[in-house]
């Protein structure tokens, strides 16, 4: 099966690879002894005096002011002085917002520097927001003599503060700023589906440098949610958090992510969906096919229990169906066909029971088969599980139509047939139901998106027993397991928790015409 083509997404880098820009940096300058106003309009000066006696030595600050060029946090500053000029005995360095205003927001003590570089690394890391104001002093009990010329901005996150002595000496500072990112966060799988309610959250493992300012979790019914969406609020900062999700409809799938904001912007986890409980039995419907006639029916059902049937177009016998699935996120189930003669897909897309119009999808080579449609890589498309019973392949194709990507997964020997699609253990991701009709076997592959995560070994199940669908026919949030037996015609629903089987109930049988078998669940009313 070729690969149809390859998605290529192209990030800017923000901030990263534009053109240098001037900023404006004010001098702010503190001396509790020494006025410097000799040396205006002179070459800029920094003197360090170190003649005066301990008794007569004044203590002296030197401040600069400046705006953010970018939203982070500085990690360090660092001054020069040529020919080993600078003393910095127990010197301290403050950082205050805009020029000075309120207490300091930050202190370190103990700065001491003898010469050439000295580096202050900050011990906590110093939020700064783009565009926002601020000023670090350093303080001495030396003599400090300084001028700043406007700075040159490298937009590698470091800004230069140059002067010079007497023409021909230079003192340097530069500040290393850690540009912030968005956060980082993931999502938790719904617990505690109800007819109105869920619990889901997440976890927010980095602040991207900068606070979070909110988080929660966001919902909505067409996949992809944003905070644009339902949305809660819980709380702010790094770690885990839970999400109480309210005002549900019954019967409704849902759409969730997790989601962080800080001031570069908002982040989002993995999407999770979830189906609530309720909302009559009218939701789901039972979809015939009598493949020697190329009749299509729907069982109108009421719960598990046959109410009354819809006659739907008629199909050729050389399609088959290979999936039942919303492909157009109108709450309609669709049709997924696949011509068992050449290679043709096609959907039908219904609104109900009938057939509102089709589309063709890309071919996909012989002997592979279309096995079930489901939502595997959670982005709210509909994906298509394929297999090649030769060969034992396994392959999805993830959306948009018509093109598609590829995703494999595992192997599984040629004795095995995946006969179902769905959440079977209600952790918000596909699962695969595969029987072995040599052996009875029954196993379910609980996956993560389109990761084998586990294998269960379900009990053994007689071989003329087939899986016919998956889907919640008592509304308890939890998907039940639609078997036939292609010998007898009797149709049994195994009520499901998760991998175990509370109970089983048996609905109507049909045996007037062996060309007759079920193709999926869906709503076709």
């Amino acid at each position: 099966m070729p690969i149809h083509y390859s998605n290529y997404k192209q990030r800017s880098m923000n901030r990263i690879n534009r053109r240098p820009r001037r900023v404006t940096a004010l001098l702010v300058l503190f001396l509790t002894m020494f006025w410097l106003g000799q040396h205006f309009g002179n070459a800029l000066a920094c003197t360090f005096d170190y003649s005066g006696s301990t008794a007569t030595a004044a203590t002296t600050t030197i401040g600069q002011y400046f705006t953010a060029p970018c939203t982070g946090t500085i990690t360090k500053i660092e001054f020069l002085a040529a020919q080993n000029e600078i003393g910095l005995p127990n010197g301290i360095l403050t950082i205050h917002d805009d020029k000075l205003v309120g207490t300091a927001r930050y202190t370190q003590s103990n700065i001491v520097g003898t010469g050439g570089w000295v580096t202050v690394t900050l011990s906590t890391p110093f939020p700064v927001t783009l565009n926002s104001r601020y000023t670090f002093i350093i303080s001495s009990n030396q003599n400090i003599d300084i001028f700043f010329s406007t700075p040159s901005l490298m937009l590698n996150g470091e800004i230069y503060l140059s002067g010079s002595f007497d023409d021909t000496k230079t003192m340097t500072f530069k500040m290393t700023i850690t540009e912030a990112a968005a956060p980082t966060i993931t999502t938790t799988a719904a617990t505690s589906v109800t007819t109105s309610t869920a619990t889901s959250g997440g976890n927010v493992t980095s602040d991207g440098g900068a606070t979070v300012t909110a988080r929660g979790v966001c919902w909505n019914t067409s996949g992809t949610p944003t905070i644009a969406d339902s949305k809660t609020s819980d709380g702010t900062g790094t770690g885990a958090f839970t999400s109480s999700i309210t005002g549900l409809s019954a019967g409704t799938t849902y759409y969730a992510r997790a989601y962080a904001t800080n001031s570069v912007g908002t982040s989002y986890g993995a999407q999770v969906s979830f189906t609530t409980s309720g909302g009559g039995s009218s939701s789901l419907d039972i979809l015939w096919r009598n493949s020697q006639s190329g009749k299509n029916v729907a069982w109108l059902m009421s719960g598990a229990n046959y109410s009354s049937f819809s006659n739907l177009p008629d199909a050729p016998i050389e399609w088959t169906i290979g999936g039942v699935a919303d492909f157009d996120k109108d709450g309609k189930s669709d049709i997924l066909w696949r011509n068992t003669s050449d290679t043709r897909n096609c959907i039908w897309y219904m609104n109900g029971a009938t057939r509102r119009e089709f589309v063709f999808l890309e071919n996909a080579a012989l002997p592979w088969a279309a096995i079930g449609a489901a939502d595997f890589d959670l982005n709210g498309n509909i994906d298509i599980l394929w297999r090649n019973p030769s060969s034992g392949k396994n392959i999805l194709w993830l959306p948009g139509y018509p093109h598609m990507f590829n995703a494999w997964l595992p192997d599984a020997s040629s004795a095995w047939t995946a006969e179902g699609v769905g959440d079977i253990d209600a952790d918000g991701k596909i699962d695969i139901l595969w029987r072995n009709h040599g052996n009875n076997k029954f196993y379910i592959w609980l996956m993560d998106g389109v990761t084998l995560k586990q294998a269960v070994a379900m009990q053994d199940v007689p071989s003329a027993w087939y899986i016919r669908g998956v889907a919640d026919f008592n509304s308890d949030g939890r998907n039940d397991i639609l078997w036939r037996n292609t010998q007898t015609g009797k149709n049994f629903i195994w009520y499901m928790n998760g991998t175990t089987r509370t109970s089983t109930f048996e609905i109507k049988s049909y045996t007037s015409d062996t060309g007759w078998d079920i193709y999926g669940v869906g709503t076709f009313h």
